[in-house]
């Protein structure tokens, strides 16, 4: 997991796409939030790339729940990336 500032089609996400799930596409429940996470701070825009992720081996855990938090203060964001989280299940 983590913050890779890499959009889904570049090579290294593939990559571990092809090894281990994203989260967000195999949460029991429908994921919250967008899937887009790079704000840029700008509050008023509409986020633009996923560049935050976890993944999981679907063998060994289950992602109950997957989202992206979107909180704001006074229209200011806390970071230029919102950030995911998940709850997982060992298997």
């Amino acid at each position: 997991m983590g913050d890779l500032n890499l959009k889904p089609e570049s090579e290294p996400v593939q990559f571990l796409r092809s090894n281990l799930k994203y989260g967000r596409e195999v949460s029991v429940q429908p994921a919250f939030g967008p899937a887009d996470t790079w704000n840029g701070f700008k509050f008023d825009q509409v986020p633009n790339g996923c560049i935050d992720y976890i993944f999981v081996n679907d063998k060994k855990l289950t992602v109950k729940k997957y989202a992206t938090i979107t909180d704001s203060f006074d229209k200011k964001y806390y970071s230029d990336h919102f950030p995911v989280m998940a709850t997982l299940e060992l298997k």
